[in-house]
């Protein structure tokens, strides 16, 4: 076979590739499935948006009108449904405002010592640190750490030996809070002084039930209608805790991909950090067999703000051990009266 018909078997394979994905782009942004094999499909679509556009020089080898059809499809439907969470302009900070750092990382049961995870922290350059799937062992060596004590004196910390402890550090005085199950949440109110309050929940509802494939892990389903349903919570409790024009604060992992329509859902009228202020994909978790990748290919742990808290950054640190990684974001929260 002659160069130029290798090419030509080349383009034509990564047209057919290209318009396929297209088509099932297309078809999960109109449907919006949520359950079932489609689910996954909505999960993982910026994965197969991302092999699309690879594919599209080799759909151009070839210089054939379908090839150049498809990709320009290809090309709409992406910037359509994932360009304003990958891309994003720099901002800045209103006047008359604080600029807070904060962070929130799932620690993964069982992945490190409670000694690691406190040295961890004790790099994380944050005012205010929500974290999930908080142990007892891990709380104990928080706590005994003089760095992190001296850093965060105040700390609520309500570990399990489940996957539902949370915990919360800051630097500003905790003058409320509050932990609740069914879904894990940790509600706080905080004073950062000259009148200016900010309420916080860190939030960790469970993953979607998964069907896979006999012994396997490869998902086949999603059974959604828990997790949803904690989404509903998490919502309510976030609305009730700006009750009264108080700027709010979601931290956690709330095991919900962007691309999701839940998620859609659940900040619908709020501000999502990373789709403001990001650049890239954001993905936060891998499985625990991917962990040597050191970066995330979902993101499922999320910062999100009420509406008039500005976002100004963010990125995450994934650390070599565990599937989460540390999302750290910029905000600037405005004034109110104490």
């Amino acid at each position: 076979m002659t160069p130029h018909l290798v090419l030509g078997v080349v383009a034509r394979l990564s047209t057919a590739a290209v318009g396929a994905i297209a088509i099932v782009e297309l078809a999960v942004a109109i449907l919006a499935p949520e359950g079932g094999p489609l689910g996954v499909l909505q999960i993982v679509a910026p994965h197969l948006a991302i092999v699309g556009l690879v594919l599209i020089p080799f759909a151009l080898l070839v210089r054939r009108p379908p090839a150049g059809w498809v990709a320009v499809a290809l090309l709409v439907i992406t910037v359509a449904r994932f360009g304003g969470d990958w891309l994003s302009l720099p901002a800045s900070a209103p006047a008359d405002s604080i600029r807070l750092d904060v962070a929130t990382w799932n620690v993964e049961v069982d992945s490190r010592s409670g000694v690691t995870t406190a040295e961890f922290l004790r790099g994380t350059a944050a005012d205010v640190i929500g974290l999930q799937e908080l142990q007892p062992d891990t709380a104990a060596a928080i706590d005994a750490d003089l760095a992190l004590r001296a850093r965060f004196p105040y700390r609520v910390l309500v570990p399990r030996r489940d996957v539902i402890g949370l915990g919360l550090l800051s630097r500003y005085p905790i003058v409320a809070s509050a932990f609740s199950l069914d879904p894990a949440i940790q509600q706080a109110t905080l004073d950062l002084g000259s009148g200016r309050r900010l309420a916080v929940l860190n939030a960790h509802p469970l993953h979607a039930d998964i069907a896979s494939l006999g012994g396997t892990r490869l998902p086949l389903g999603l059974d959604v209608d828990q997790r949803n349903a904690d989404l509903v919570t998490i919502r309510a409790r976030l609305d009730a805790s700006a009750s009264g024009g108080l700027p709010a604060i979601l931290l956690g992992d709330l095991n919900t991909a962007a691309s999701e329509p839940a998620f859609d859902r659940l900040v619908r009228g709020l501000r999502d950090v990373h789709a403001e202020v990001g650049l890239g994909t954001g993905w936060t978790w891998r499985p625990i067999r991917l962990e040597f990748l050191g970066v995330g290919i979902l993101r499922i742990d999320h910062v999100i703000v009420s509406p008039d808290i500005a976002p100004l950054g963010i990125d995450e640190t994934c650390p070599a051990v565990g599937d989460h990684c540390l999302v750290h974001a910029t905000i600037a929260v405005p004034a109110i009266a104490g």
